[in-house]
């Protein structure tokens, strides 16, 4: 049996401390999501919001597709999402 990283533990765990990043992966889970979307759906603006899709893109949580001008994002990790939905289901 592989013993865990837990140093990448922790910083995994950092990166999901933050409730704005929370909340972004909440509106992306399950689906592709444009940055002005995300941006009404977590009531923030589009510069913060990138901030954060820039931190978890370089995390490797998140990556990006172009349609035409708009960038849309999506998880590209299904262990993120499962973590995602078993903290919906836990702090409900």
């Amino acid at each position: 049996m592989a013993e865990p990283n837990f140093k990448k533990q922790a910083q995994l765990l950092k990166l999901l401390a933050n409730p704005v990043r929370l909340e972004i992966l909440a509106a992306l889970s399950g689906k592709m999501v444009c940055v002005n979307n995300l941006s009404e759906l977590v009531s923030r603006r589009q510069p913060n919001i990138s901030q954060h899709l820039g931190i978890m893109r370089h995390a490797g949580l998140i990556d990006y597709q172009r349609k035409g001008k708009r960038i849309c994002y999506f998880i590209v990790n299904e262990k993120i999402e499962d973590i995602i939905k078993t903290l919906e289901r836990r702090m409900l």
